[in-house]
């Protein structure tokens, strides 16, 4: 697929709009995809590429090679564009134009000793903090998720604020994070905690209460689960019989702990 297809394709469809009154009804959404369609087609991508280029590579790997194609003047236009129809320029981490703008080799061509960029950047709101290295952004997300949950059993499938709505429970540059698939790589392929900084990374972890191994955790965790039942519900039978379908009460709900809130 060209580029500046693909580049099209998503600019329009994975555009969240987070400070904004109109609704997916709304038909100004729809008037904006010829402005999208305008657009990609003044960058066209491929009329300043090698002949030979290779397809785009999937969502989730670096746009290294965009990094050099698309200028400051394009992109500049294409966030200009962007926040024209979000209002923002918070846009998700799967987005190629994010992929490429929110990338430390982009900054570093394109931005760094260059102040009246950042000046203009800055008057588009651009989210400076997605420029951080990524273990420190997991760092602040595991943080804050403590703070949410009251733990750091991660589910696999959790993402930070997958749908960047506005809240103040995560900062925005961590917004679209993976954290529940970074935590289960952390424990079984060793990402992030191996080099020279490995040991002083697993240290940190651990002192923040971060969940090395899955089965013990769960044990524990119904261990508890199962004396608080005992000790609210049991009665005076020696055995325990919980309802196969019970859950813990949410939010500390009936004096059960918050951290076990939901747990079944």
């Amino acid at each position: 697929m060209p580029y500046f297809q693909y580049f099209r394709h998503y600019a329009y469809d994975n555009c969240y709009v987070v400070h904004s009154s109109y609704d997916d009804n709304n038909d100004r959404r729809n008037d904006k995809s010829f402005e999208f369609e305008e657009l990609f087609k003044q960058l066209d991508l491929d009329s300043r590429s090698p002949t030979n280029r290779p397809s785009p590579p999937p969502l989730d790997e670096p746009y290294s090679g965009i990094n050099n194609l698309l200028t400051y003047s394009d992109a500049l236009s294409a966030l200009t564009m962007y926040h024209g129809v979000c209002g923002n320029l918070i846009i998700p981490r799967s987005h190629p134009l994010s992929k490429v703008v929110y990338n430390f080799g982009w900054w570093k061509s394109h931005v760094l000793r260059h102040p009246p960029r950042v000046r203009e950047l800055n008057a588009l709101g651009f989210v400076w903090g997605r420029l951080q290295s990524p273990w420190n952004l997991i760092v602040e997300s595991l943080l804050c998720y403590k703070s949410v949950h009251g733990h750091l059993d991660v589910p696999t499938g959790y993402v930070v604020n997958s749908r960047y709505k506005p809240c103040k429970d995560y900062p925005v540059a961590t917004w679209g994070i993976e954290l529940g698939v970074i935590c289960n790589n952390i424990r079984s392929r060793n990402f992030y905690i191996g080099g020279e900084e490995g040991r002083e990374r697993v240290g940190q972890l651990a002192s923040m209460g971060f969940v090395f191994d899955k089965s013990e955790s769960l044990f524990s965790k119904t261990l508890w689960a199962a004396r608080e039942y005992k000790l609210r519900m049991g009665g005076n039978s020696r055995a325990l019989k919980v309802p196969q379908k019970f859950k813990v009460p949410e939010d500390g709900k009936d004096g059960w702990p918050k951290e076990l809130g939901g747990f079944r």
